[in-house]
């Protein structure tokens, strides 16, 4: 019996390796170029796919199950001509189950539209019940959508955090001894340009510039790139004073050693809350809202004078905990799976 897992971006990747890890199955795991570097921090062994030719696709999936034991797929949800979609598509017209998951709170129909046309798998696995309210109301229907929670935020739950003391830290990134506010980045202008219906109201870019604008002297600014962005994006920045651009680096000690953490949309920003009370998510003239400012697991910064007042020190932060909300979330999707298989 094989299930094949696949996904295109990496925060899927991370919720699909917490369930190849517990999953008592054989799981073959496809991936981009980008997803296939989480997979293999997690030691999951995969092959990358080029989904531009469907054929081809199909034809390496028949290659490589010739016994036709192929039970179950099992995707993330990415945006464009992925691997999420083509599996999909390949599950569809083989008479294949596939479960999809939506790791995120936002942009439930768009995950699953290509080309003007809605392409859905038999069952998705959303987060809660805020999630699951908020895909109808995109237009997703209700009785495929099964809000069985987060593993990835379970587990950073979970996890008790090791970092380096600080002064090593900053030495090992070459940063000074500073106060450090640390800019989760994400691709916002490439994916929600401005004459795109799906524009938040800002960029990444406009964040930044507030950010330098609300720094004290006394701060440094250290911008984490996503794994999808290019670290070249913010060369413009590198000339300016007290910046500094990573794009890998020990999360630990991200999360532990930075003196403020401000991220836009950011999964991280929720995951980094299960370990802080004081994450911030700036969105300058938002349009479409974060999960963490609705739950209140992230401080909401409206514009760059309410972000200069708590990095300043004037506007206190303290923000509610929700460290048990996800617990037992990888037991529900393993059960689920293995009911879906049988």
């Amino acid at each position: 019996m094989m299930i094949i897992t696949a996904t295109s971006d990496a925060g899927p990747a991370h919720y699909l390796s917490a369930v190849i890890k517990n999953i008592n199955k054989n799981c073959h795991c496809l991936s981009s170029n980008i997803s296939s570097r989480i997979f293999n921090d997690y030691k999951i062994k995969n092959r990358i796919i080029d989904v531009r030719n469907q054929n081809e696709l199909g034809d390496y999936i028949h290659n490589a199950f010739p016994d036709k034991d192929l039970r179950m797929i099992i995707t993330g949800t990415s945006w464009g001509n992925c691997i999420d979609k083509a599996l999909i598509k390949f599950g569809i017209e083989n008479n294949i189950k596939v479960i999809s998951i939506v790791e995120h709170w936002s942009w439930y129909r768009e995950r699953f539209t290509l080309d003007n046309k809605l392409i859905l798998p038999d069952y998705i696995i959303v987060n809660d019940e805020i999630a699951k309210k908020e895909a109808i109301e995109d237009g997703l229907p209700g009785e495929i959508l099964y809000p069985l929670g987060n593993p990835v935020l379970e587990q950073m739950a979970q996890k008790k955090l090791k970092t380096l003391p600080k002064k090593k830290w900053l030495k090992k990134l070459s940063l000074p001894d500073r106060k450090i506010v640390t800019f989760i980045s994400e691709d916002y202008r490439k994916n929600f340009n401005e004459k795109s219906d799906f524009h938040q109201g800002f960029d990444e870019f406009q964040a930044i510039e507030d950010i330098v604008f609300a720094l004290k002297d006394t701060h440094h600014l250290l911008i984490k790139v996503h794994p999808s962005e290019k670290i070249n994006k913010y060369d413009k920045f590198k000339s300016r004073k007290h910046i500094t651009i990573i794009q890998k680096t020990d999360v630990d000690s991200l999360i532990l050693n930075s003196d403020f953490i401000i991220g836009m949309g950011s999964m991280f920003l929720l995951e980094a809350a299960m370990h802080r009370n004081d994450i911030i998510s700036y969105r300058p003239g938002d349009k479409k809202g974060f999960i963490g400012n609705k739950i209140r697991a992230t401080f909401s910064a409206k514009n760059k004078y309410e972000l200069k007042n708590v990095l300043t020190g004037k506007q206190k932060i303290q923000n509610p905990g929700f460290i048990n909300s996800y617990n037992h979330s990888t037991e529900k999707i393993i059960n689920f799976i293995e009911d879906k298989l049988n």
